[in-house]
């Protein structure tokens, strides 16, 4: 079994894209530059905005499809009484995704079957990996922290649209906020669940400083331009921020700093550990209280490599720790041996 998969090189082009796609037509494209076009580098951040979102959906298309055949071929994370319905599935996700990439939007009756389709999909990944061998309790724990949120999102959204569970406890509106405190621990806690242990000390040093800096900076414009950071916010990752002198403020700034520290330590390393960087940074790119299919599709897109990266990953550290067999043992005291023979200064 590879440690590395096959379509990591395009995954980590398809977070630079979605990067930016979200700097240049989600923030730069709708909130600073003028719908009118009256200067050079509004009228090219208008044009490449449109572009950038396209590019972003056809690269989720192509990787999305490619992890998941690749799983379904390989017999990776599925269980085969499983394979059909995953197929089927996101068949229906990927073409519904397909038919908005080609018409430029859906139609607004797909967009249940879009969202259903990707509840199911994104619910049988869960399934497959929390029942997935050799893989530790705390990557099990990790993964279901982030994929719990999209569908507690999903379930709002289609809930809220067909009318139901307007009356009672369980509301869609509660839903979307259980989501969203789901995500908020899910990234505090990515550097102790998702992050291995046997990394080096100075690749923690550097990802915790660059952590600290970026959340920092964050806590210091949300405290001074409160209203443009929550804006951003919204736009950006479809997320409402509360005010910053809170204990919910303060739980945001900690996300912050716990998901770029896991992010930077993971894309850091190489093989398993950088697909699951790579697929955390999907999920973040993505956002959240969002229903547009480009956004969706990365959202499954991250969480395949994300469970990718960590069944591999739980493999791998499985074969390293197991102990060596008795021929092992005798070759590795035959090399010592003849190696210190080799050694040994020749007698006068």
């Amino acid at each position: 079994m590879p440690n590395r998969s096959p379509y990591g090189n395009l995954t980590a082009v398809l977070v630079v894209v979605a990067f930016l796609e979200l700097a240049i037509n989600r923030l730069l494209g709708r909130l600073f530059v003028s719908p009118g076009c009256h200067t050079g580098l509004g009228c090219l951040l208008l044009a490449t905005g449109p572009f950038l979102l396209h590019l972003t959906g056809a690269l989720t298309l192509v990787v999305c499809t490619g992890g998941i055949v690749g799983h379904l071929r390989r017999g990776e994370l599925f269980p085969r009484g499983m394979r059909l319905t995953v197929a089927v599935l996101s068949l229906i996700f990927l073409g519904l995704l397909a038919l908005s990439l080609a018409f430029g939007r859906i139609p607004d009756r797909y967009h249940t079957h879009l969202e259903t389709s990707f509840g199911f999909a994104v619910g049988l990944l869960v399934l497959s990996f929390v029942g997935a061998d050799a893989v530790p309790v705390q990557r099990r724990v990790g993964f279901l922290l982030f994929a719990l949120p999209p569908l507690f999102h999903v379930a709002s959204s289609v809930a809220g649209r067909a009318g139901w569970l307007s009356q009672g406890v369980v509301t869609p509106e509660r839903l979307t906020a259980a989501g969203e405190m789901i995500l908020l621990l899910a990234a505090m806690t990515a550097p102790l669940l998702l992050v291995p242990r046997r990394l080096p000390r100075t690749r923690w040093g550097a990802a915790v400083a660059l952590a600290a800096g970026v959340s920092g900076f964050f806590f210091v414009a949300f405290v001074g331009r409160t209203d443009l950071v929550q804006t951003v916010a919204l736009y950006g990752v479809q997320l409402e921020l509360p005010r910053p002198l809170t204990w919910l403020g303060a739980l945001y700034v900690l996300s912050l700093f716990g998901y770029v520290t896991s992010v930077a330590m993971l894309v850091l390393s190489r093989g398993a550990a950088r697909l699951v960087g790579l697929g955390m940074a999907l999920v973040g790119l993505a956002g959240y209280q969002t229903s547009s299919p480009i956004a969706l599709g990365l959202s499954l897109c991250g969480l395949v490599a994300l469970a990718t990266g960590t069944v591999r990953g739980g493999r791998s550290a499985a074969k390293a720790d197991l102990p060596l067999s008795i021929a092992a043992w005798q070759a590795l005291l035959e090399g010592i041996a003849a190696a210190l023979g080799d050694a040994r200064p020749a007698a006068d």
